[in-house]
């Protein structure tokens, strides 16, 4: 069973249409991203994928690549998709 999840990830250093073009064809090509879209608006990053295929530290990386970063600590994210990480108050953010 494919499981997708869609996240919005907030992303810094996207300046320019380049930059969103970058990041939405680099991921564009990535195994397990189903749907992208880098928002230069909300500096943020849509993007649905198969959970099974690509974790969210090869989303990291690929962004870090690209010379932006993803940004956790922002709102650090609530996705329940088995990928365990702690919010910034402590709180095991991975059941909800």
């Amino acid at each position: 069973m494919v499981k997708h999840k869609h996240m919005d990830l907030p992303i810094e250093g996207m300046h320019c249409a380049s930059c969103v073009l970058s990041v939405n064809k680099t991921f564009g090509k990535i195994e397990g991203v189903e749907e992208v879209d880098a928002d230069l608006a909300s500096n943020k990053l849509h993007i649905t994928v198969d959970t099974k295929k690509i974790s969210y530290e090869e989303m990291e990386r690929l962004v870090k690549n690209l010379g932006f970063e993803l940004h956790t600590d922002e709102m650090t994210i609530r996705i329940k998709i088995g990928w365990h990480f702690r919010c910034k108050g402590g709180f095991d953010c991975t059941k909800r």
